[in-house]
């Protein structure tokens, strides 16, 4: 479920990532916190856990998603 969630919200993110201002880590840290906040609503009203578990666990799953694609494009560039 949480995969799912991640991939849902991040295919959003970057279907309007090339609509977005500023400069590339504005951007991105925006964008991130912004995913992490719709995906932990997602989280609370799914499993019924507290607000703080389902941000945490949200801010888990996004900066792992993040360290692991920002180390694919570095790798891959």
């Amino acid at each position: 479920m949480f995969l799912a969630t991640n991939l849902a919200t991040h295919g959003l993110l970057w279907s309007v990532w090339p609509a977005l201002p500023g400069a590339y880590a504005v951007r991105l840290v925006a964008a991130e916190v912004a995913v992490t906040v719709v995906e932990a609503g997602c989280y609370r009203a799914l499993f019924q856990g507290t607000a703080k578990r389902a941000v945490l666990v949200s801010a888990m799953a996004n900066t792992a998603s993040t360290v692991v694609g920002l180390l694919a494009f570095r790798l891959l560039s």
